[in-house]
């Protein structure tokens, strides 16, 4: 944009910025009109009446001042033979107005500064169609710009690129947010789920209809299905683990719009449960006689879930998986005469559940104080097993002898 362009623009918000401030009546006028500025008080006999300009670039001038009836004019040169004054009313009148003239006028009365003042702006006629030219861009490159963000404002949610991952604990509702604004009567919104994009809900607007899949994918979405007709977004209520997986919102009208997210619904967590793993109970007789109790912590069909033992509030050991419905099982080796400071721990992204452990209570002494009977248990019997029969086979050949 010119200077030129720029030029009167400048001279209208400086004179806008004073009237503004000051509260003073904006004037405008053309180069050589004449322009008149009445005081509203009625001057009484003997008033003195000053009036004073402020030019645009900040200077005061007397302009005239009446004295008993009579009047002085200054010798400044700006308004030498271009000013006229009524001595009855203080009204000031200017003829023949230049560009000079602009600016702010004032007046008092008895050295006494009156609240009542004027703008004055003096345009020339090209000057002023260059100014509603400059006016005219200004409001197209406004307008654009408007456009441009209004248009930025209904794609402001999730980019189209990517795709925004959501978590959500299982019975829980859950909404995939657009953030889509300013949805237009032709746009119809389509849904879809899965690996297969299966189509689950499509709104169209133009129709204000609803229509929800409810028997794809062996209904599971059956009366779980809202979605927002202002934005698209969609709504699951009492979400479930199968729910986990993409859904892809597209919005087909004057543009094309799509946007995905990736779901994970985590199942309810488990109490953990703590037992004695007897089948590998030890002692450290060779290192003392203090023996240890192998303790096991379990829990069952989880996924994205950690398994931790902690030992007062530290992490004693821990395990993670992500796989669907497995068992989980940490092991714990403690000491007979250990205090009951360990705990078991279950835990994903929303919650956790915890377990104690009760020494006293899992590890009795009686049971593995002897490793041979505990760890052995099975073959021990065995050769009990066998031991009776001989007997019982030593005790018939005896009774045969006797018979015999």
């Amino acid at each position: 944009m010119s200077v030129r362009c720029l030029s009167p623009l400048f001279v209208l918000l400086m004179v806008v910025s004073i009237g503004a401030v000051s509260g003073a009546t904006g004037l405008k006028c053309y180069l050589g009109d004449e322009v008149s500025f009445k005081p509203n008080p009625t001057l009484s006999s003997g008033s003195t009446i000053t009036w004073k300009f402020w030019s645009a670039v900040g200077s005061v001038i007397r302009v005239i001042e009446f004295d008993h009836g009579e009047s002085t004019h200054p010798h400044n040169p700006l308004f030498k033979e271009s000013i006229a004054a009524d001595k009855y009313t203080g009204e000031l009148t200017l003829k023949h107005v230049k560009k000079d003239h602009s600016g702010l006028y004032y007046f008092e009365i008895n050295g006494k500064e009156q609240e009542q003042k004027f703008t004055l702006q003096v345009m020339d006629q090209s000057s002023g169609v260059m100014a509603g030219i400059c006016v005219s861009l200004l409001l197209l490159v406004m307008a654009a710009v408007v456009i441009y963000s209004h248009h930025k404002m209904r794609h402001q949610g999730v980019d189209a690129h990517e795709v925004k991952s959501v978590s959500v604990m299982e019975g829980h509702s859950v909404t995939l947010h657009t953030h889509f604004i300013d949805m237009q009567t032709e746009d119809v919104i389509v849904w879809r789920f899965g690996p297969e994009k299966t189509r689950i809900v499509t709104i169209n607007l133009e129709a204000n209809s609803f229509l929800e899949f409810a028997d794809v994918l062996d209904g599971m979405f059956r009366d779980r299905l809202q979605v927002d007709s202002q934005t698209g977004s969609l709504n699951i209520t009492d979400i479930k683990t199968q729910h986990s997986g993409l859904y892809q919102m597209i919005i087909s009208g004057k543009q094309k719009t799509s946007y995905t997210f990736s779901v994970t619904v985590f199942a309810r967590l488990p109490v953990p449960v703590i037992s004695q793993n007897s089948s590998q109970c030890s002692t450290s007789s060779e290192r003392s006689s203090v023996s240890k109790c192998v303790l096991l912590c379990s829990v069952m069909n989880v996924t994205h879930v950690s398994l931790s033992w902690y030992n007062e509030s530290h992490v004693h050991s821990s395990i993670s998986v992500s796989d669907l419905n497995i068992r989980l099982s940490l092991p714990l080796e403690v000491e007979y005469q250990d205090t009951n400071k360990y705990r078991c721990v279950i835990n994903n992204t929303f919650t956790n559940h915890t377990q104690h452990l009760n020494i006293t209570q899992l590890c009795q002494l009686n049971q593995c104080s002897d490793c041979g009977s505990c760890c052995h248990g099975p073959e021990s019997m065995i050769r009990l097993v066998i031991a009776a029969v001989v007997g019982v086979a030593t005790v018939a050949v005896l009774v045969y002898d006797l018979q015999i």
